[in-house]
This record gives structure tokens, C-alpha cells and sequence, in this order.
């Protein structure tokens, strides 16, 4: 089972993500207004930055997920203590 700061390692992989591809996205709107690159890469630049959020979101989710697993498992039978014990 994967741990806490597995899930938050992604978290902050994926929040890494989105911020480069959000200032990916800035750069190519200026560029797409003054019609530099055309509005087909425009609109990849930002479906690329939906997904990116979409992606996110579900890292969140799994380490909430997870966390609230953790809360409702007795001390003993959480994951960390049982990888300790094998």
C-alpha cells in the first residue's frame, strides 16, 4: 500500500506540473493574440492544462483517500506499521 508521503510526493509533482504548463499556457495566449501560433495549439496549450488540474485533483483524492483509511484503521493495522513488520 502506498504511504502518505508517496501521495504527497505526487501532490507536489503534479502541482509542479500544472504551474509549468500554466505559464506555458500565459506565454502561448499572448503569442496566440498576436497570432503567432495558431488556435489549434492554443487550445492544446489549455486542454494540456485542464488535464493537468484533472490529474491534480486525483492526487488530492487518493491521499485524502488514503488518509481517511488511515484515521478509521487501528494503529497496528495501518499501512506503515505493517510494512514496518514485514
Amino acid at each position: 500500500m502506498i504511504n502518505s508521503r508517496q501521495y504527497q510526493a505526487n501532490i507536489s509533482l503534479r502541482r509542479s506540473e500544472l504551474n509549468k504548463l500554466q505559464q506555458d499556457l500565459q506565454c502561448r495566449e499572448i503569442l496566440g493574440q498576436l497570432k503567432v501560433i495558431g488556435k489549434e495549439e492554443l487550445q492544446h496549450a489549455r486542454e494540456t492544462v485542464t488535464s493537468a488540474k484533472a490529474a491534480l485533483d486525483v492526487a488530492v483524492e487518493q491521499f485524502n483517500a488514503n488518509q481517511a483509511i488511515v484515521l478509521d484503521t487501528p494503529l497496528d493495522k495501518q499501512p506503515t506499521a505493517l510494512q514496518a513488520y514485514h
